[in-house]
């Protein structure tokens, strides 16, 4: 393996629609595969800035289909992961900005199961909301609603969560950093020992959907790649209708 870099994996959806958002079933499946054969150790999400040569898996929203398709295959291979769940729609659908169309998001019930099975339940707000938009006092209303129902409803503590769209400016952070020990944003990047734990990059399997570039990722191979994605990506940011 040429690297030690570790890393974050991010899913949200494993469904046949082709969105952006989506990973197939089967791709999903081969991907683990390779991740297990890779020799690479897949740990929890608490643990990936003090291990080196490691993985992390995280799938953000908390959809029906992660029970149906991901948890089994994560169960096959033992491999540990992190849901982050909207808590005001568990048991409805998706419906925030950008969601595209509705998808079934998993109950209670469903999440109370999966802590038998090496899944964490995180925070991903009440609501679904762009924090950067919102006053401190909501800000913080979204996170310890979301925080303190998942805790009520599964009986477990919540240490982690992911900002919404990756959206996170400095006083978002801040309040954030006060509630959970590991927040997750989505700058296209490896994690190492000095990462800060207010913002966590992830590597997002939109650019990962062939699964040769997802080997050479398990691999150790697929620095340059990435930090080409992630200049692009800031690009992209400046000039809203670039192409790349």
């Amino acid at each position: 393996m040429a690297s030690a870099d570790s890393f974050i994996l991010t899913y949200h959806s494993l469904d046949e629609s082709g969105s952006v958002i989506s990973v197939t079933p089967q791709l999903f499946r081969r991907q683990m595969a390779m991740l297990n054969a890779s020799g690479r150790k897949v740990v929890p999400l608490e643990l990936i800035t003090a291990t080196p040569n490691a993985a992390a898996i995280t799938f953000d929203d908390g959809y029906v289909n992660f029970f149906d398709h991901a948890l089994p295959v994560l169960d096959d291979f033992g491999f540990p992961s992190t849901v982050f769940v909207v808590s005001r729609l568990c048991g409805r659908q998706s419906a925030w900005a950008g969601s595209g169309p509705g998808r079934p998001l998993m109950d209670w019930g469903q999440l109370r199961q999966l802590w038998s099975r090496r899944v964490s339940v995180g925070a991903h707000t009440a609501t679904h909301a762009d924090l950067r938009n919102l006053a401190p006092g909501a800000v913080a209303g979204e996170l310890d609603e979301c925080r303190c129902e998942i805790e009520q409803r599964t009986g477990r503590k919540v240490r982690t969560f992911a900002y919404p769209y990756g959206a996170a400016d400095a006083q978002v952070r801040r309040i954030a950093a006060e509630r959970f020990d590991w927040c997750c944003g989505v700058e296209l990047d490896f994690v190492g020992p000095a990462a800060d734990p207010a913002l966590l990059p992830r590597l997002d399997m939109f650019y990962f959907d062939s699964p040769s570039r997802f080997a050479r990722l398990v691999e150790g191979n697929a620095q340059q790649y990435v930090a080409l994605r992630r200049a692009l990506r800031r690009i992209r940011a400046m000039i809203p209708f670039a192409r790349f």
